[in-house]
C-alpha cells in the first residue's frame, strides 16, 4: 500500500527536522519542504543533516539525492497523493498561508496540521479552509539550524502532543500521531484535550523570549538561579492570569507540571539540578534567538503578548510580560540580542536587583510547598490503596 505523501509549509528548524525524519527511518510517501531559497541551496549543495537528541550514535547524513525535495513557492507543490501538509510557518504568517493553501485547492483528503507556537493557529487555520481536517500538533522540544549548512540539531526532549480540533476528527489526530511516531520515530502522545496542551507549552514558551534576550544557551541558563528566578516571575504571573479565565485550562506535557514548575524554578542550584531530568544539549536555543540572530520579527506577540490581552481583559497588570515584551521589541530594532547576563536579565525583567536574601527566603517558601505536595501525594496514593 502506498503510503501518504507529506508537504512541510514553512521549513525552518523543526519542519526540517521532521522532514528529515520521515525521510531517515524510511517514510515510503514524498516529503516536501517548502521553505526559503537558502535552503534549497544548502540542501543541494550538500544535503541535510540530523543530529542531537535522538541521534547520539552519530549524525545523520542525507545526502542531496537522498534528502526531502526543497521548493521555495506553496504552488510549486504537486499535491497529488499527499495525505498530510504540516504547517510550520510562524504565528504571524498563519493567515497568508492558510489563504495560499485554499488558493492552492488543497484537496480535501489532506490533513491540515498546525505544528506551531501560540494558541490560536489551528483555529485561524480552520477558518479559512473550512473544508478541511485541521489537527494541532504541539511540539514539545526544540531544533536549532547551523546555518548556513543544513544541519538540524534537537536539543530538548519532550514529546509532540497531537489533537484534533473537534471530536469528528479525533481520527485523523490518531492517524497523524501515527505518522509521527512510526515514519518520523518521533515519540507522539494523543490529547483529547489539546487546547488545554496548547496553553501549557505556551507557558513554556515563556522562555523563548528570556532565551532570546540571554547570554548564554538554554543548558546554561537552567544553571543560574538568576534567569530560573526570571522565568518564575513570568510563569507565576501568567498563572495568574490564566486562573482569571474559566476557559483556560492546564494540562501536565511531560515532565512539565504547570502548578508546580514556578517552585521548581525558584530552589536553590544544589537541590535544583538534582531533581530535574530535563535533557537539554549544550546548544540547545529557543526559536526566537534564532530569529533575533537572523533579523527576523519573533513570535513574542503570539506568546507573552497573550499573556498581557488576557491580562488587560480582566484588569489584571502585567508589569512582567509588559517588561519581556518592550526589551524583545528594542532588539528587533536592533536586529540582535542584548546578550544580557541572568542578573541583568532578572533587573531589567522583574525591575529590581537579583537579592540573594530575597531568592533564599523564597526558596525556601518553595522547598515547604513541595514537600506540601509530596506529602500530599504520598497520602492520596495510600488512600486509593485502601480496600
Amino acid at each position: 500500500m502506498t503510503q501518504a505523501g507529506v508537504v512541510v509549509v514553512g521549513a525552518g528548524a523543526v519542519g526540517c527536522f521532521i522532514g528529515g525524519c520521515l525521510v531517515h527511518h524510511g517514510h515510503g510517501g514524498a516529503v516536501t519542504l517548502v521553505g526559503r531559497p537558502t535552503l534549497q541551496a544548502a540542501v543541494r549543495e550538500a544535503g541535510l543533516t540530523l543530529c542531537g537528541l535522538g541521534f547520539e550514535s552519530g549524525a545523520v547524513h542525507l545526502p542531496p539525492d537522498a534528502a526531502p525535495t526543497i521548493v521555495t513557492d506553496l504552488h510549486q507543490c504537486d499535491w497529488e497523493g499527499v495525505g498530510f501538509a504540516l504547517v510550520a510557518v510562524k504565528s504571524g504568517s498563519t493567515e497568508q498561508v492558510a489563504k495560499e493553501l485554499a488558493a492552492a485547492e488543497l484537496p480535501e483528503s489532506v490533513v491540515v496540521v498546525s505544528m506551531q507556537n501560540g494558541v490560536d493557529n489551528a483555529r485561524v487555520l480552520q477558518q479559512h479552509l473550512p473544508s478541511h481536517t485541521v489537527v494541532a500538533c504541539v511540539v514539545g522540544f526544540n531544533v536549532v539550524w547551523r546555518q548556513p549548512n543544513a544541519t538540524f540539531h534537537r536539543g530538548t526532549n519532550t514529546p509532540l502532543v497531537v489533537g484534533a480540533l473537534h471530536i469528528s476528527s479525533d481520527g485523523a489526530a490518531r492517524r497523524v500521531a501515527r505518522l509521527l511516531n512510526e515514519a518520523a520515530r518521533l515519540e507522539t502522545h494523543v490529547s483529547a484535550h489539546i487546547a488545554h496542551v496548547q496553553w501549557t507549552k505556551l507557558m513554556m514558551n515563556l522562555n523563548n523570549a528570556l532565551d532570546a534576550l540571554s547570554r548564554l544557551p538554554i543548558r546554561r541558563q537552567l544553571g543560574r538561579e538568576a534567569h530560573r528566578w526570571t522565568l518564575a516571575a513570568c510563569q507565576a504571573e501568567a498563572l495568574r492570569v490564566f486562573d482569571a479565565h474559566p476557559d483556560i485550562r492546564l494540562e501536565r506535557m511531560g515532565l512539565f507540571i504547570p502548578r508546580i514548575t514556578p517552585h521548581l524554578l525558584r530552589l536553590p542550584n544544589w537541590l535544583y539540578l538534582r531533581i530535574t531530568p530535563l535533557r537539554v544539549t549544550d546548544e540547545a536555543r529557543g526559536s526566537m534567538w534564532q530569529d533575533l540572530a537572523a533579523g527576523r520579527p519573533t513570535e513574542v506577540y503570539h506568546l507573552n503578548g497573550v499573556i498581557q490581552r488576557r491580562g488587560r481583559e480582566k484588569n489584571i497588570p502585567t508589569p512582567v510580560h509588559d517588561a519581556v515584551v518592550a526589551t524583545i521589541r528594542e532588539a528587533e530594532k536592533r536586529k540582535q540580542s542584548p546578550r544580557l547576563e541572568p542578573e541583568q536579565l532578572y533587573e531589567r525583567i522583574v525591575g529590581s536587583p537579583f537579592s540573594h536574601r530575597h531568592r533564599q527566603s523564597h526558596a525556601l517558601l518553595a522547598l515547604l510547598l513541595l514537600l506540601v505536595a509530596a506529602v500530599a501525594v504520598v497520602v492520596a496514593l495510600r488512600y486509593v490503596a485502601l480496600p
